[in-house]
């Protein structure tokens, strides 16, 4: 997984900026740590929005593609999110995410670290926020329903 999530380059590019990676979820293959590394599992909502207001940077990298919900969760709570260049993540994200190129674990490395590199300063815009609130994306699905039936 650490791979599928570029998070291999992540932990790479912290290392690099002495910076420090937090991982929400299981052990990573790979991610050696703890210089640089924290993880946490079973993680609370409250616990949740902390981590993701005290990080300059979140990302909601998937190799396959996908929507992945922390990429918005993080930006709401103003860490930058960082995303693969893919048609998915141009969709949702293409007015707030910065896109880096769907490449191999060195050559992504090279372009976080000359992200992190740089201070995010992120202020979430409210237009942007309301795009991912319940009612105006369960309208769409409800929609969607309908024309089925």
């Amino acid at each position: 997984m650490a791979h599928a999530e570029g998070i291999d380059s992540c932990y790479d590019a912290c290392i690099a900026t002495k910076g420090l990676l937090c991982h929400v979820g299981g052990n990573l293959r790979g991610i050696t740590g703890p210089a640089g590394y924290v993880r946490y599992e079973g993680v609370k909502d409250y616990k949740m929005r902390s981590l993701y207001a005290k990080s300059e940077y979140v990302s909601g990298m998937r190799r396959e593609g996908g929507f992945e919900l922390p990429t918005i969760e993080g930006y709401a709570c103003g860490a930058q999110p960082i995303v693969f260049n893919l048609p998915t993540m141009r969709k949702y994200y293409s007015d707030f995410a910065l896109f880096v190129p769907l490449v191999n674990r060195l050559d992504l490395y090279f372009a976080l670290r000359k992200i992190f590199e740089r201070k995010a300063n992120v202020s979430p815009d409210e237009g942007i926020l309301s795009r991912f609130h319940w009612e105006p994306i369960m309208n769409k699905v409800w929609s969607r329903v309908q024309e089925v039936i």
